[in-house]
């Protein structure tokens, strides 16, 4: 199994996990350990570590993409209903 193909199969293990079992970096670091040695893939460094920065990425992100859409949600709330944006046409 290449690197890539070892990330995407550690990433999709991941999130078959209920999301109460993955919210943060203690669950991701026991995931990692667990998982990381049904892996193989060639790596200079520890498989824990290297596959637990994967696991620590997709959290990130995860908070990131929750972040923007509560922006997104609170700017739909914020907007009246039954108004719309006019546009200038010169």
């Amino acid at each position: 199994m290449d690197k890539s193909a070892a990330q995407t199969e550690a990433l999709r293990l991941w999130r078959a996990l209920p999301v109460r079992d993955r919210l943060d970096h203690r669950q991701a670091s026991a995931f990692a350990r667990k998982i990381a040695p049904t892996l193989p893939f060639d790596t200079l460094g520890d498989h824990d570590k290297v596959v637990l920065g994967w696991l620590i990425r997709d959290l990130l992100e995860a908070e990131e993409r929750g972040r923007l859409a509560d922006a997104k949600a609170k700017k739909a709330a914020a907007k009246p209903r039954g108004t719309r944006e006019r546009s200038k046409v010169a």
